[in-house]
């Protein structure tokens, strides 16, 4: 409908990119949890219901959900520092040394679920590592640079990281392109590691290996054979989530990578790529066929003469720089200006709300429990004054007009609620009596 109303007012189709990059991320990783059947972000949520009133320990347990890979990631890795001591914890209330917590989860989820479970430690491991391994992405992609250039490699290293720990390797070894990558049928069991072979991560692996020598070894080594499967469940139905929602799907965004100025250095595959893209652009109706020449010899030119020669291509950090300033000072001039208007479309590619998204996590972070809404929107005020000033208290000079309005805050905010009980007490008056 929206690209029926584009073409009919425009004359153009709309570039379709997919969905938001950084959504399809949590969501890979929530359905890999439910498909493990674990419920370990369960475990979290108990975990922080029964510590969050305790000012020690209040820190180390956040609230979660299966979504919430930035969360999960620390949350985890507290459990599973303090496993040992939650479970004396326990033993102690069980012997009547402590009262037994008031929190609704300690009995059904804590004490019965999870603390009974032998291999409670290894899935927490196995949750933390796959958790770290899409993190970083969610870290880098949070932004509101263009990052489009960079998306395609950055998933297909978290993809094969993925695969890599239960596919085979002579069959990991034929999806050499990103095209091949999508058509990897995932689900083949005859492409898959032998069960015993499961990637479990360092940390699990080096605990489930200790565990085969005690003495219930093999009640344990049927418990950790189904901790494979279930491991193998979880990395599958991840994957599957990640490339079937993945702007991956999509050849603009494929190829779109000719224009990470780290890959320029490979002038064929990159006018390979740039070949492809104009084809989109063509289909779509930004791009006039007759230009497709002109943008191609530019496009040429600039990889000999500008990308092969300078030694800032092989070196650029997207974390570091912005890929429209670089591209700003080596691009745009007479000599290319028909392959600059085409970039410039390229880098207005939308990646997601990056910048919403980040409000929403500073929202988080000053959240507070029964605050009201003007002190949100104060404390983020705050929060946007110092993040304005590099991110440290320490940027911002201190004058004398804010010491004086700091000194009537107080006052201010007495005549905050004065005003606050005036305004009720006269709307009271105003509500007619029917008695």
């Amino acid at each position: 409908m929206l690209q029926d109303y584009y073409f009919k007012e425009f004359g153009k189709n709309l570039l379709n990119i997919g969905i938001c990059g950084l959504h399809i991320m949590p969501n890979a990783f929530k359905a890999g949890c439910i498909a493990s059947t674990w419920r370990i972000v369960d475990f979290l949520t108990a975990l922080y219901y029964l510590f969050k009133n305790s000012p020690a320990l209040r820190d180390d347990f956040l609230k979660k959900s299966e979504g919430a890979l930035p969360k999960n990631v620390p949350a985890s890795e507290s459990a599973i520092n303090f496993l040992p001591s939650i479970k004396t914890y326990i033993v102690s209330v069980d012997m009547g040394e402590h009262n037994q917590p008031n929190c609704k989860s300690y009995m059904p989820v804590l004490k019965l679920r999870h603390m009974s479970d032998n291999l409670l430690s290894v899935k927490l491991k196995v949750f933390h590592s796959i958790a770290k391994v899409l993190l970083p992405f969610l870290t880098k992609y949070q932004t509101d640079k263009p990052m489009l250039f960079f998306l395609p490699e950055d998933l297909k290293k978290i993809v094969n990281l993925l695969l890599q720990c239960f596919v085979l390797s002579k069959n990991l070894n034929t999806a050499t392109t990103l095209q091949k990558l999508l058509c990897l049928d995932i689900n083949n069991p005859k492409i898959h590691k032998p069960i015993e072979n499961i990637d479990l991560g360092f940390s699990a692996e080096k605990e489930s290996q200790s565990l085969h020598v005690s003495k219930k070894k093999k009640l344990l080594t049927c418990q950790i054979f189904d901790l494979r499967m279930d491991c193998k469940k979880f990395l599958i139905k991840a994957t599957i989530k990640l490339l079937e929602k993945s702007p991956l799907q999509h050849s603009i965004v494929r190829n779109l990578s000719c224009l990470d100025p780290r890959n320029m250095t490979d002038k064929r595959k990159c006018l390979n790529k740039m070949n492809h893209i104009l084809n989109s652009m063509i289909e779509a109706k930004h791009v006039d066929e007759n230009a497709c020449d002109e943008i191609l010899m530019e496009f040429n030119d600039y990889l000999d003469n500008v990308a092969l020669k300078q030694s800032d291509f092989s070196e650029f950090f997207p974390e570091n720089s912005r890929v429209d300033e670089f591209f700003y000072e080596t691009m745009n001039t007479s000599k290319y200006r028909n392959l600059w208007k085409g970039v410039e479309i390229w880098l207005l590619l939308s990646l997601g709300q990056a910048t919403v998204e980040t409000g929403f996590s500073i929202n988080k972070k000053v959240e507070v429990e029964n605050m009201k809404e003007l002190s949100y929107v104060s404390q983020r005020l705050v929060c946007d004054c110092i993040n304005s000033r590099g991110g440290s208290i320490h940027n911002i000079k201190i004058t004398n007009m804010m010491c004086t309005i700091v000194s009537n805050a107080r006052q201010k905010y007495m005549k905050y609620l004065e005003d606050k009980k005036l305004l009720s007490s006269q709307n009271k008056r105003k509500k007619p009596n029917f008695c």
